[in-house]
């Protein structure tokens, strides 16, 4: 991508054809989700923008690519201090919420950024107007999040060589635990999903010894309590 743009493609999927694009200036871009609302599938995209880099987040009609809202999410700290929103899903109750950080050490990206603290903001999809921001000083960003059959959210997150974490928050944004996961301090996160039964998957990867810089791809099931099912790694490591 050129500097300081988010582009978005929207494709056919029956033949590949492009149907609309559209680009967003003074932005970093990295996640995008589909909400459907009134019988038409919207995209929400989020990232940083601005120099500063504060929480972005837009919506665009998914008929013709045109922004419907177009939000930037200011926090107060000092310089050199760098925000995002990774990724968005849409909740049950039909808001939108953004994981992410506030106050990381590196500017540009969203992808894995340390230095700050967990972040999720919820959002009104009418308008991106900020109902509220939840930020975890336990832990440096919040990669991904998902939500459980009973309306529980849980994200993903990590401290710089450190076990990966699991937090467990409700649609108030009211933390109820922290936990650590044993055993992962040498996993990078990338993603977290959940399944109908309510299994969380963690997805990432770990280095391992060899020429150059190798690394396996890691997955993680984990129970809605933090527990560990099991941890495998695939490519270069027997399991």
């Amino acid at each position: 991508m050129p500097d300081n743009e988010s582009r978005i493609h929207k494709i056919n999927g029956n033949n590949g054809e492009l149907i609309w694009s559209t680009t967003i200036e003074n932005t970093v871009g990295f996640g995008i989700s589909e909400i459907n609302d009134n019988n038409r599938i919207d995209y929400i995209v989020c990232g940083g923008i601005g120099s500063s880099q504060e929480r972005w987040i837009a919506r665009l009609n998914g008929e013709n690519g045109s922004i419907v809202w177009n939000r930037t999410y200011n926090i107060n700290q000092g310089n050199n201090m760098f925000d995002g929103v990774r990724t968005t899903i849409v909740g049950s109750d039909g808001y939108i919420y953004g994981s992410g950080f506030v106050g990381g050490d590196e500017s540009n990206t969203i992808f894995v950024v340390y230095g700050g603290s967990a972040m999720v903001i919820k959002v009104n999809p009418d308008n991106g107007n900020e109902v509220w921001t939840h930020i975890n000083d336990q832990t440096e960003y919040a990669m991904s999040m998902v939500e459980s059959s009973n309306g529980s959210f849980f994200y993903g997150s990590t401290n710089y060589d450190e076990n990966l974490t699991l937090t467990k928050i409700n649609s108030n944004g009211t933390e109820t635990w922290t936990r650590q996961l044993a055993g992962t301090d040498s996993v990078i996160p990338a993603d977290l999903d959940i399944t109908n039964e309510d299994i969380i998957f963690y997805g990432g990867h770990s280095y391992r010894d060899g020429n150059g810089e190798p690394f396996d791809y890691t997955s993680i099931r984990v129970d809605l309590e933090g527990n560990i099912d099991w941890i495998k790694n695939y490519a270069g490591c027997k399991w």
